[in-house]
């Protein structure tokens, strides 16, 4: 398959277009442009190990509290992109842009969307899924499958 054109020259964004399919990297590009324009730091303070940051969308004229641990990477944010779309928000694209982060953290970002669930999919015999979070195939549905070829 073809590279995705890039819209800047960061190794973020980079990053996404190796990392997502194709329809999954225009989200993400999507979310990308929006950090890269439209938000601003609003505040920061840490506990625990976390930092929390107040990030203010220009677009939705909100803020949204970003947590981030600069040692495990782990992130998440209050507008719940991730854990709806698999995919890291702007928000928090703000935050990883802001620390300098070149690869996106395997902690944000769900593996159903990459490239290497596609190939792991299309190579798994007989058509049974078998990829990290993608394996919710009822296991009865499994044994049917089998009986069945």
């Amino acid at each position: 398959q073809s590279t995705p054109q890039l819209f800047s020259k960061s190794a973020l964004e980079s990053d996404g277009a190796r990392l997502f399919t194709h329809e999954v990297f225009e989200e993400f590009q999507e979310e990308y442009k929006c950090s890269t324009n439209t938000l601003t730091s609003r505040g920061f303070s840490e506990s625990n190990n976390m930092e929390l940051n107040t990030v203010k969308d220009a677009l939705r004229n909100r803020n949204f509290i970003v947590q981030y641990n600069p040692g495990t990477l782990e992130s998440s944010c209050t507008c719940k992109l991730f854990e709806r779309r698999g995919v890291p928000c702007r928000h928090i694209l703000w935050i990883y842009l802001g620390n300098g982060l070149e690869k996106i953290p395997e902690s944000s970002f769900a593996k159903r969307w990459t490239k290497d669930a596609l190939r792991d999919i299309k190579s798994n015999h007989k058509g049974c899924v078998g990829v990290g979070d993608v394996d919710i195939i009822d296991k009865k549905q499994i044994e049917m499958t089998k009986l069945w070829s």
